[in-house]
């Protein structure tokens, strides 16, 4: 465990890993209760807002039942209704003084079943008839009469004497007739042109319109909504309790927000603005409606942790990889330091840093490997070439021994010849004494005009002997005096004529000298109309020259890899010779040097 702990520290990705995971938990921690505060304030709020929508429209809706008796007793007060004989008759007369009382009891019986159609809340109607203190009783399927008593029917009495026509509303009682409960609303009629009471309207309304109302905005119950007269009589109870009682919170109490109502802790909420102070009341236990919220931040802390999970999963795979990458790159770095440079770094896809870190090392170790691989061959080269030096100094001295001696018999033959009459064998004689005696002098380095006029010297050989050879120069005297190694031209015309003379045409060769158009190289050319080389005698030649190889050098034949194997180590890389050739068509050797003079030269030679 330790150890585990120990490792885990000691990886700087282990520990951003960590860091990140306890950033993440705080922050998601902060904004799920951001959003858990937020959700709860949003809903209670809404529900707030909607439960006042549904105490201001029960109160617009009582007040829309009193709206419509009043209208109703407008239209009974009316001019045009007073003159109606039958209404006005039978409620001013009694049955003795009216001789079309039947008549009239018809009529106003007609009238007063067309009131129904005006509030479907309206289930019966009650006409206290002042003239004779009779009640008339009219439901929507029987009509009843009966003589007031003033023990039971003492408010309509009262009323009847006020000169008012304020609606009064009486609690509710169980009606039979509906199976339910009712409450009623009363008010005085009166004769417009004497203001004299005539009866007084009762006007008994079903419960159950209000309940629809409250059905129509709750699909579930929300808490329990009460509607108490002035009195603190309940008109209505969507629980059904406290009907005949008082409500037990007083108004005083109602401005209080919390209460406890048969030991439960409630919100209570009131509303009132009617015409005969009418409250409605809501009561909300503590913790009703609170689901949606418990649920809403259950789903927000579940989805907390789903996405704190997913993170840190996330983040220590991402870190994981990245690991074993760091891992990878630090394992080929050992290597590199244990002297291995033939590793290379995979290389992935993705273009991230360590994907730069992994090119820049593999590029590294390919550098180092060159680099080493180049100066071992250089080194290599670098003895090679003064090794071959030393030999090629070594059979120079050896073969000057012939070249003198060969010099003093050859003048000796040329004097015998002439003495016999063989001129043409004595200037051959001349000739190639003189290339002899030019070919033992000590100084490596000659000038242009010099080693042109070797080149002449020995095509002079050839053109005695055959007949049908024309060798052009065309060498700018500009270039005379700058420096090249003696014998350099004179092998290249030798191997012209010994491999790629023929007979049957004008052999011609063309020995040209240019300066490059930036001033910098001399280009001599030889070229021939000869046998031309095969393709493969050209690669094989070319590569020759390409690795310079060791090959047995001699005065009599100098090879190209002689001569191009001499200017390298005179001049470098910057000399080279080029060789290109159509068979049968002829040859064309290109030889390009510094164009420097041979005291520029005397310090590399």
């Amino acid at each position: 465990m330790f150890e585990f702990l120990r490792h885990f520290k000691s990886r700087f990705l282990n520990k951003m890993f960590f860091l990140f995971t306890v950033i993440i938990f705080v922050i998601f921690s902060v904004v799920a209760l951001i959003i858990t505060n937020l959700v709860s304030s949003v809903l209670t709020n809404k529900d707030n807002h909607y439960n006042q929508f549904v105490r201001v429209n029960l109160n617009n809706y009582m007040q829309q039942r009193f709206d419509n008796i009043h209208q109703l007793v407008m239209l009974t007060n009316s001019q045009e209704l007073q003159q109606n004989d039958p209404v006005l008759k039978f409620l001013q007369n009694t049955a003795e003084l009216s001789g079309d009382y039947v008549s009239d009891y018809n009529g106003f019986k007609r009238y007063i079943y067309s009131l129904f159609s005006f509030d479907r809340d309206i289930c019966g109607i009650e006409v206290y008839k002042n003239a004779d203190a009779q009640i008339f009783n009219f439901t929507r399927n029987k009509t009843g009469i009966n003589h007031a008593d003033p023990s039971v029917n003492k408010e309509i009495i009262d009323l009847s004497k006020l000169q008012t026509q304020n609606i009064i509303v009486s609690p509710a009682l169980y009606n039979s007739e509906i199976q339910g409960y009712s409450y009623t609303l009363s008010t005085n009629l009166k004769i417009l042109n004497i203001f004299k009471n005539v009866a007084v309207l009762t006007f008994i309304m079903d419960t159950a319109g209000i309940t629809r109302l409250i059905d129509s905005y709750y699909q579930t119950a929300y808490g329990e909504i009460y509607v108490v007269t002035k009195d603190n009589n309940v008109l209505f109870s969507s629980s059904g309790d406290y009907y005949g009682q008082l409500f037990p919170i007083s108004k005083e109490k109602l401005i209080v927000k919390n209460t406890v109502l048969n030991g439960k802790k409630m919100i209570v909420n009131s509303y009132s603005k009617n015409e005969v102070g009418l409250v409605i009341i809501q009561l909300i236990p503590k913790g009703l409606g609170n689901e949606s919220i418990f649920t809403i931040n259950t789903i927000v802390i579940i989805a907390l942790f789903l996405s704190i999970f997913i993170t840190i999963i996330f983040s220590f795979t991402i870190s994981s990889l990245f690991s074993k990458r760091i891992m990878l790159v630090t394992d080929y770095y050992a290597r590199v330091q244990a002297g291995d440079l033939s590793g290379r770094i995979p290389i992935d896809k993705s273009e991230d840093e360590i994907t730069m870190i992994s090119r820049s090392f593999n590029k590294m170790c390919e550098n180092l490997q060159k680099y080493i691989e180049n100066e071992y061959i250089l080194e290599l080269n670098k003895k090679d070439f003064e090794v071959r030096l030393k030999n090629t100094e070594i059979k120079t001295l050896q073969a000057q021994i012939n070249p003198h001696f060969m010099y003093n018999t050859l003048e000796m033959i040329r004097m015998r010849a002439n003495m016999d009459g063989a001129r043409s064998a004595g200037d051959m004689i001349l000739v190639l004494s003189k290339l002899l005696r030019n070919s033992i002098k000590e100084n490596i380095l000659i000038t242009i005009d010099e080693e042109i006029q070797t080149a002449k010297l020995f095509i002079k050989l050839y053109e005695m002997k055959y007949d049908n050879i024309s060798v052009e120069f065309n060498v700018d005297k500009i270039l005379y005096r700058f420096a090249i190694i003696r014998n350099t031209i004179q092998p290249i015309l030798e191997n012209s004529i010994v491999h790629g003379y023929r007979n049957n045409v004008i052999y011609r060769i063309a020995v040209t000298a240019e300066m490059d158009k930036n001033d910098t190289d001399i280009i001599i050319t030889v070229t021939d109309n000869g046998k031309g080389l095969t393709p493969d005698e050209l690669n094989r030649i070319s590569r020759l020259l390409e690795e310079s190889p060791d090959i047995e050098l001699n005065y009599t034949n100098v090879g190209l890899s002689n001569v191009n194997d001499r200017l390298r180590l005179i001049f470098g890389n910057s000399s080279r010779i080029i060789v290109s050739s159509v068979l049968n068509e002829g040859t064309i050797v290109e030889i390009r040097l510094p164009a420097k003079t041979i005291e520029e030269l005397e310090d590399h030679v």
